[in-house]
């Protein structure tokens, strides 16, 4: 009974999360939504949060501007300057130069052939997807223009770039020049080891490459500009080793990966893989991946080269359940409110993040997603992924948003269920369902062809007669849209009791039966017992409450709409 009344109170007060609320009662908490409405907005968990139209979103970082592939500030007259906006959660961008709006530069790239009169200070911001949600403008970023009646001179030094510390022998690496003018030509960069040219920007280390000093050189002077200095400081190459320093697993989804530093390249060393479930070998598990077929263990790994002992992993990825997204409303209607949660996962330490059609929803972390006042464009593929320890479960549901309602079917509920047979004197309701089922939906019901006053779901008969009898039919109504009518479900009400099995089975595993079958091919019922719907029922029990009959339909009304 305590469950049902709860249904029942969840039936009267319709939760809502994330932005859009009424009163105080509506505001459903989550993880990062608190139960309190404020002006028409769910509130949200502390100022790190805010309110958007899908829920609360964690604020945006203050972007960061940085040149292309590591160049410096400084620009070549005529070639190309290209800067990047970078802040995460974002799907289009403002750019700023002198702090006047760039109309129509609105990609994370900013891309133009440098001249005297687009270089200056910029700044960016970055803006979800709906509008809704802004980052703060980022720190200046200043352009200074190289070339003929501009500065003449780079003050900047190149910066020599060694991508690793140690590799086994014979791994090659790719050095990089940092630091210079963008437009500076890759080509024009030439490298030295101990002051004797590379042909080529890649290195293979050796025993007569390992830890030499390594710098980078650019051609002075190009363009008419000159440069302060035109050779870096001195960096070193890798020095070679011949055991692993440590293992880590990475990867996400299904698809695990065991890594090693140093990296160990094809066709060097002889190096097996193994992978562990709790700590139990994994048998056939023998390359660098692993796809888990199992939740909640803890995934390890090692690497053993030829004639050294395994090194294990120093990390271990704890698989979790696989997410399920469910809705609340599986075909909605233009202008309805869906809600998606991403479920069935281990609980526990898991972070969430939302996608549409494979593109990010900005800053959404939390297992609920809202979509309030939906529209036919919103319709698509909506994936949720589940993170923890580095391990993301990944699911995707989708969502077809429609301008006309579902045509309802009638289903006849009992006290304890759904119903094929209506027996007389007993409580029953007929239960109108649409996929397109929403709050502030209502229906409209005829009973022999006449139109009833019941506007609710479900159409209650309690004690049904032959009276009851006849075709019931129901229509679904959302605003302005009105479903086709459902299909008529013919009621006819018979005697009594429950029927007998063919072999006169009538035992159950509670009280108010004989075990036998009477002659009207019912069951039996104990003294004090009376025939009342489909059940015996105590003699003293004549009429079901209605406040336990609408929550019972509550049950029913939740269990379809999942």
């Amino acid at each position: 009974m305590f469950y049902l009344l709860t249904s029942l109170i969840i039936a009267i007060c319709p939760a809502v999360d994330g932005a859009t609320c009424v009163t105080k009662p509506t505001c459903e908490q989550t993880s990062f939504t608190l139960s309190t409405c404020i002006s028409g907005t769910c509130s949200c968990l502390n100022t790190s949060y805010v309110p958007v139209r899908s829920g609360c979103a964690f604020k945006m970082d203050k972007p960061v501007i940085t040149s292309g592939q590591g160049r410096s500030n400084e620009v070549l007259l005529g070639e190309r300057l290209t800067l990047t906006c970078f802040v995460d959660g974002a799907e289009s961008f403002e750019w700023y130069l002198d702090d006047k709006l760039l109309n129509g530069f609105n990609e994370m790239s900013y891309n133009e052939e440098a001249s005297a009169s687009n270089v200056g200070s910029f700044t960016c911001r970055g803006i979800g997807s709906k509008g809704d949600l802004k980052s703060d403008r980022s720190d200046a970023f200043n352009v200074v223009l190289l070339g003929t009646g501009e500065q003449a001179q780079s003050t900047e030094s190149p910066k020599i770039t060694v991508p690793t510390t140690a590799v086994f022998s014979g791994s090659s690496i790719t050095l990089s020049c940092d630091n210079i003018p963008m437009g500076y030509p890759e080509g024009l960069i030439t490298y030295t080891v101990d002051d004797k040219y590379l042909s080529y920007s890649r290195v293979t280390i050796d025993e007569s490459t390992a830890g030499k000093n390594v710098a980078c050189n650019l051609t002075s002077p190009h363009l008419g500009v000159t440069f302060s200095y035109p050779t870096s400081a001195v960096g070193k190459l890798p020095s070679i080793v011949d055991r692993i320093q440590y293992v880590t697993v990475t990867g996400n989804g299904n698809y695990l990966v065991c890594s090693t530093t140093p990296k160990i390249d094809y066709g060097q060393a002889s190096h097996t893989y193994a992978w562990f479930a709790d700590g139990q070998v994994l048998l056939g598990q023998t390359s660098s991946s692993y796809s888990p077929d199992s939740q909640g263990t803890s995934i390890s790994c090692s690497v053993q080269l030829s004639g050294q002992r395994a090194v294990s992993s120093i990390n271990k990825i704890i698989s979790i359940g696989r997410a399920v997204i469910s809705t609340n409303i599986r075909k909605p209607l233009v202008s309805q409110r869906v809600i998606l949660t991403c479920a069935g996962v281990n609980s526990g330490t898991v972070t969430y993040r939302w996608e549409k059609d494979s593109k990010p929803i900005p800053r959404q972390f939390d297992r609920k997603l809202q979509l309030d006042n939906i529209q036919k464009e919103e319709s698509g593929y909506y994936s949720c992924y589940a993170n923890k320890d580095n391990y993301y479960s990944y699911s995707s549901l989708y969502i077809g948003v429609s301008d006309s309602i579902t045509k309802p079917i009638i289903n006849v509920i009992g006290e304890f269920g759904t119903v094929n047979r209506l027996g007389e004197n007993g409580n029953y309701w007929l239960a109108c369902y649409s996929e397109s089922a929403s709050d502030g939906m209502t229906y409209e019901w005829t009973v022999n062809g006449i139109k009833s006053s019941v506007t609710d779901k479900f159409y209650s008969l309690p004690s049904v007669s032959s009276s009851d009898n006849g075709d019931y039919v129901c229509k679904a109504k959302y605003k302005s849209l009105t479903s086709d009518d459902s299909d008529p479900k013919t009621l006819t009400v018979t005697a009594p009791g429950i029927l007998c099995y063919e072999d006169s089975f009538c035992l159950f595993p509670y009280g108010g039966y004989t075990g036998k079958c009477d002659e009207t091919e019912r069951c039996e019922c104990s003294d004090g017992y009376s025939k009342r719907g489909n059940l015996c029922s105590e003699a003293s029990v004549t009429v079901i409450s209605s406040t336990v009959l609408i929550a019972v339909g509550v049950l029913y009304s939740r269990f379809v709409d999942l």
